[in-house]
């Protein structure tokens, strides 16, 4: 955390352009003009000051100060989400099935979890809002929130003065107070139908953004593709085989959804080639197999899957009673 940094002489590697380092800053005794290199010590470290509850722990590997885990994507343990028939429930004690809120008084069950990991500390964005009542959201940099107008943008664009939406809808926003980094136990990151959950009176997304944008790139060039509409069609193949029956859930060491991890590390592959030229042809040869999935998801949950395949069982009836009588 960032308040237990300050006055430090132990050697640290720190990012360049790390949030946390003032840069126009040197130590006391160096002296441009005496041709003395400075002793070695560490820059000077600044930041708001971490407050509210203390860090429930200090292991788990968060990465360096300012640089979000690249594992990370996921909801703090003591967030809290309202769970139908039961209330709030803190993230750490969901389980698959909850039914939980994702907006306009509407509840949807758990599927899946893409991060589920309760032991290990990770490093969030702390969100304070003037939605009252509520815990700021605790959430990662890459994840999700949900603005006004609809759109969904990673948590690391969120500003003071930014309009998030509320539990309540569109008609209720809640305005961004302040934001800063905390560091606190436990990673989770629950899945639902629609691809959303209210966590602390926010809707957040399941999802996460790549590529530090709201929309998918090639290259230079920013497609009109939104990485929660790319996201929510690719796990249809995931909602798809969950509504057929398979529902087993199983997890790597750091807690990752076996569902999640291959496809991240994946599309984390192609996007580090930096090569508009692979990205593209990933997209083009992906995309329409999985709106054939989202549209076979589609079909199932309108039940008209169920009304086409009754029609061609009666007319294959049909059909061969027509050949019995023509003997």
């Amino acid at each position: 955390s960032a308040n237990k940094s300050t006055g430090s002489k132990k050697t640290m590697c720190l990012p360049e352009d790390s949030a946390f380092l003032d840069q126009d800053k040197f130590p006391d005794n160096f002296c441009g003009s005496c041709g003395d290199d400075p002793p070695v010590t560490d820059p000077p470290i600044t930041g708001p000051p971490v407050t509210g509850p203390p860090d429930e722990s200090e292991e788990g590997g968060s990465g360096p100060p300012g640089e979000p885990p690249n594992w990370v994507f996921c909801f703090s343990g003591q967030s809290l989400v309202e769970v139908e028939n039961r209330g709030l429930v803190k993230m750490a004690d969901l389980s698959l099935g909850d039914a939980v809120h994702v907006g306009n008084n509407k509840f949807e069950p758990i599927y899946s979890f893409g991060h589920r990991d309760n032991a290990r500390s990770a490093e969030y964005l702390q969100i304070s809002t003037t939605q009252p009542g509520s815990n700021p959201l605790e959430i990662s940099h890459d994840h999700m929130v949900a603005i006004n107008g609809g759109r969904h943008v990673p948590a690391s664009f969120i500003k003071e003065g930014e309009l998030l939406l509320t539990s309540s809808g569109d008609n209720d926003l809640a305005t961004v107070t302040h934001v800063k980094t905390v560091t606190r136990k436990g990673i989770f990151a629950p899945f639902t139908a629609s691809g959303s959950i209210v966590v602390n009176g926010i809707i957040a997304s399941n999802y996460i953004a790549y590529q530090q944008s709201e929309y998918l790139k090639l290259g230079d060039f920013e497609t009109p593709l939104s990485y929660q509409w790319v996201a929510h069609i690719f796990k249809s193949y995931h909602r798809l085989a969950n509504m057929l029956g398979f529902t087993d859930e199983s997890y790597t060491e750091e807690g990752i959804s076996q569902w999640v991890d291959a496809p991240h590390k994946i599309f984390s592959w192609i996007l580090a080639q930096d090569s508009a030229a692979i990205t593209f042809c990933f997209i083009a040869l992906a995309l329409p197999v999985f709106c054939v999935t989202r549209l076979l998801e589609v079909l199932v949950l309108s039940g008209l899957a169920s009304l086409l395949g009754a029609v061609a069982l009666g007319g294959m009836c049909f059909r061969n009673k027509k050949g019995t009588k023509s003997l």
